[in-house]
Order: C-alpha cells, then sequence, then structure tokens
C-alpha cells in the first residue's frame, strides 16, 4: 500500500474521532535486531515499526487501525468494533488479526523467543499475504467466566496485497485484501482457562484456495487446527501448541509467483499434502528483570518424506525493563533431517508505548 494512502486513512480515522469527541489512544512498537549466522556477516535491520490508533466514538462503538511502517508500508489492522447487547460479545468488522492458534495472538514484543515459530511460518505460505494471521470479514468475540470463543468469515486471501494490482482480465490477482471467489473461509477458536495464569485452546480454518492465475487451482481445499496449553505461575512459564495443516503454496511456489509478469501461466506449485509441528517454550523468571528461556520448535513440511523435518532449538535470556522495553539475547541452533544446518546468535531491542 502506498504512503499515501496510509496516511490517509489514519487520518480519517483520527478526524472521525476528534469530530465525535471520542477518545483517541496511540500505540506503537520499535523492534531492532542484529543477527550473526555462521560464515555470513553480522547485520543489524529494522525488525519493526508499528503505529496504531484506536478511537473510543461511543461507549460501544471504537475504531482501531495499525500500521507497520518498517520496510515497504503496510496496513495490518483497520476494524470496528461493537459491543453487542449480550454479556461479553463483540461484533468486528474490517481487517484484523484471526483468532487461530496460540502464538499467532502474541505481539511481536511480547515473543519469548524473539520469532514465530516455524510452523507458523508455513501457514503462512498457504497465501502470499498470510491468511491463517490477517484477513478481511466480519467475526464474533465472547467470553463467559472461564470460556472464550471466537468465530470468523473472512475472504481467505490474506491482508492488503497484490504482487501487481495493474494486473486485469480473468484471472484479476486480489487488491486491498479482496477475494475473487465466492467463497468464504470459516476461523474459529475456543478456550478455557483463568487470563494471564493457564489454558488450553482448540483453533480451526476450513477455507478454499483463491482465484489466482488458472482454474486449476481454484477451490482447492486448505485447512489447519491447532491445540495449545499455557501455564503461567509468574516464576514458572509453560507453552505448547501443536498445529495440523493440509494445503498450500512449496517454496518454489513462493519464488515463482513473485517472478511472475502479467499473463503468465501458473506455475503449479500447489501442494496438497499434509504438514504440521510444535514448538515447547520454557522460562523461568529469576526476578523482575531477568528471564532465561529455552525453546524447542520442530516443523515437517510435508509428511509424506522425512527428508525436510525442521528444528530449531533456542537458548537465551529476556532483560525486562519494566513492562515496555526488553533486550533478548538467543542463540538458535538449526537442523534439517536430524543433521545440523546452521547457527545464529541473535540480539533484539524492543520498545513500546
Amino acid at each position: 500500500m502506498k504512503r499515501a494512502m496510509l496516511v490517509s486513512l489514519a487520518a480519517v480515522i483520527l478526524l472521525s474521532g476528534v469530530s465525535y469527541g471520542a477518545d483517541v489512544n496511540f500505540n506503537g512498537l520499535v523492534q531492532t535486531r542484529y543477527v550473526d549466522v555462521r560464515d555470513e556477516d553480522g547485520t543489524f535491520f529494522a525488525k519493526a515499526a508499528r503505529l496504531g490508533a484506536r478511537v473510543n466514538v461511543t461507549d460501544k462503538v471504537s475504531v482501531e487501525a495499525r500500521f507497520e511502517l518498517a520496510g515497504e508500508p503496510s496496513l495490518l489492522e483497520a476494524v470496528v468494533d461493537y459491543a453487542l447487547p449480550w454479556a461479553g460479545l463483540h461484533a468486528r468488522v474490517g481487517q484484523f488479526k484471526l483468532p487461530f492458534g496460540f502464538e499467532t495472538q502474541i505481539s511481536r514484543f511480547d515473543l519469548e523467543a524473539m520469532d514465530r515459530s516455524l510452523v507458523i511460518s508455513h501457514l503462512w505460505y498457504n497465501g502470499v499475504s498470510h491468511p491463517y494471521v490477517r484477513d478481511v470479514g466480519v467475526a464474533i468475540t465472547g467470553r463467559y467466566k472461564l470460556f472464550e470463543y471466537k468465530l470468523g468469515a473472512v475472504n481467505g486471501v490474506g491482508y492488503n496485497f497484490t504482487p501487481d494490482p495493474d494486473w486485469d482480465g480473468t484471472h484479476v490477482l486480489p487488491s486491498w485484501g479482496r477475494d475473487n471467489n465466492n467463497s468464504k473461509d470459516i476461523v474459529g477458536r475456543v478456550g478455557a482457562g483463568i487470563p494471564m495464569f493457564a489454558g488450553i485452546g482448540f483453533s480451526l480454518y476450513e477455507g478454499k484456495w483463491p482465484v489466482f492465475y488458472s482454474p486449476e487451482v481454484c477451490n482447492e481445499n486448505r485447512s489447519a487446527k491447532a491445540l495449545d496449553i499455557f501455564l503461567d505461575t509468574g516464576k514458572m512459564l509453560f507453552q505448547y501448541e501443536h498445529i495440523w495443516a493440509q494445503g498450500r503454496l512449496s517454496d518454489a511456489g513462493i519464488a515463482s509467483l513473485a517472478s511472475l509478469g502479467a499473463g503468465a501461466a501458473w506455475p503449479g506449485e500447489w501442494q496438497g499434502s499434509k504438514y504440521g509441528g510444535y514448538y515447547i517454550v520454557l522460562g523461568y523468571r529469576v526476578n523482575a528483570m531477568i528471564e532465561p528461556v529455552f525453546k524447542v520448535d520442530m516443523c515437517d513440511p510435508d509428511k509424506e518424506t522425512d527428508t525436510d523435518r525442521l528444528k530449531d532449538t533456542y537458548y537465551g535470556v529476556n532483560l525486562n525493563f519494566e513492562r515496555k522495553a526488553r533486550f533478548q539475547i538467543f542463540y538458535r541452533e538449526s537442523k534439517i533431517a536430524g543433521q545440523f544446518d546452521d547457527s545464529a546468535f541473535l540480539a533484539q531491542a524492543s520498545a513500546r508505548f
């Protein structure tokens, strides 16, 4: 999305809030990282630079937008939230983070081992613009005592993305998160537990691959389900999540898609095979500032072969400065099919407001 569009949308949201005399609350995140991979030169880069605004228009209606400004600016969220008359229920319309999984609900700032898990990144390959993370549609969310429930219907394309918005013709690519088939994807999550202490959840995603280049790819099934468990006693931290999925673009398909020009044929890199993985995070807070963390991250990109299994192991420490700043230092060891592949030293500074 162009910078002018981002600025214009932000201005509309803020001016709407001011004109109604509503409260306007800003939030943001800045992350910088240093990476030193074995046999490569170390480098610094900006991992994230996010700015958001929330406008409480009335007691029941709020509007929220969030932008990513690192690299090519993009719109992450633009949603209207309405508190329904039934206790605990909210209706959301717009572009929002989907209620799928546990780790996908955690902000970048609060990730215990700096990065999303391997299986999460492979879920993203289901669509060029990460449909398992954010999408455009409607959702109902709510909580009753120990139970939390969320259900949404979305385009299935992902958020505000198109490789070339000028393409046209029979196989038009979706632009601004717009779907170009009649099928809508269903996503939901149910959970039980005590917030910030312990819980268990189950997520489900069912949908179709949207029409991109040819009828052969249209309406291919894709699905995912996830089980998550977490415990946070204040001293000890435990997180576990297992994801099972089917149907995605291959790595070669992603590369081919990025290089295609107008009128090009579909590269034929759709994979209907099953894939999945899990991760386990263990943490111990020595005090309010120091938190050693250990993470095992496993992913099997294709269940039909054993030669592509991935494993990342993280050893590190989080240094938490109050609640709005943290510094993380990690060593990551990577393996493919049980064989040592690579290692990296990671250091990250984060601040939010």
